[in-house]
């Protein structure tokens, strides 16, 4: 790992976010995508919600000595079916549309 590699604070209006919709995963992994592969994987966990970080860290492909950032980005999409289409939406979006409006 880079001796000058260092984590921004979790909640910090610049760091990544992802809060576990399926719609998001792509481009919180895009957010991620300048580290390397190894950073990218400790910093996808580090920013994501406490319940998509705590499914993510026992998955074999984060306990492997040199994490591999396209092992784990489809590992990880395997549990939120819809996460690669681009205009799909479901039933909860549309709950939480007309609840915020």
């Amino acid at each position: 790992m880079n001796a000058g590699f260092c984590l921004l604070l979790c909640g910090t209006p610049d760091t990544p976010k992802f809060n576990g919709t399926a719609s998001r995963l792509i481009s919180y992994f895009d957010d991620i995508d300048i580290l390397n592969d190894e950073q990218k994987v400790k910093a996808a966990i580090r920013y994501a919600d406490f319940d998509e970080a705590e499914l993510w860290e026992i998955l074999r492909e984060v306990s492997a000595a040199n994490p591999d950032w396209a092992v784990f980005t489809t590992t990880v999409k395997k549990y939120y079916p819809g996460c690669q289409a681009t205009s799909q939406y479901c039933r909860v979006d549309l709950t939480n549309l007309i609840q915020d409006y």
